[in-house]
């Protein structure tokens, strides 16, 4: 008997662990989804510059619902795709009445900790070769 309990407890343990990463692929599989949907739809936006080409945005969009892969609760697509559609109408209007939209954005880095240690050495080293070579001169 205390065999066979040992043995049940073990399996229970593997289906548990089992169903943790099962989990964990999904997330990561979803995240992965994401990423690569509002990397490559944000930068097509971007890219925009003509009536026709926001025509062909919506539609890459509308038809990229055919590709995802979902699960119950998965909203990110569908919150996405509302969200971009109010952009793009805007990026029409200004269009049609002959704005000029442009896709340049200003980027804000954020500076990591190694970034900005290593840009202050880098200064401190041009520094002291700049100094060297006006006493030399």
């Amino acid at each position: 008997m205390s065999g066979i309990d040992n043995k049940k407890k073990k399996i229970d343990g593997m289906v548990a662990r089992i169903d943790e990463l099962k989990n964990e692929i999904t997330l990561t599989f979803m995240r992965t989804q994401n990423l690569i949907i509002s990397s490559y739809f944000d930068k097509a936006f971007e890219n925009i510059t003509s009536l026709e080409q926001v025509e062909l945005y919506r539609r890459k969009l509308y038809s990229f619902k055919d590709y995802l892969g979902c699960t119950e609760g998965y909203t990110f697509f569908n919150d996405y795709y509302v969200h971009q559609m109010e952009k793009l109408e805007q990026k029409y209007i200004a269009l049609e009445n002959g704005e000029v939209v442009t896709a340049l954005k200003v980027i804000t880095q954020k500076e990591n900790m190694f970034f900005a240690i290593f840009k202050a050495i880098k200064k401190l080293i041009f520094a002291n070769n700049n100094k060297d070579e006006k006493i030399k001169e």
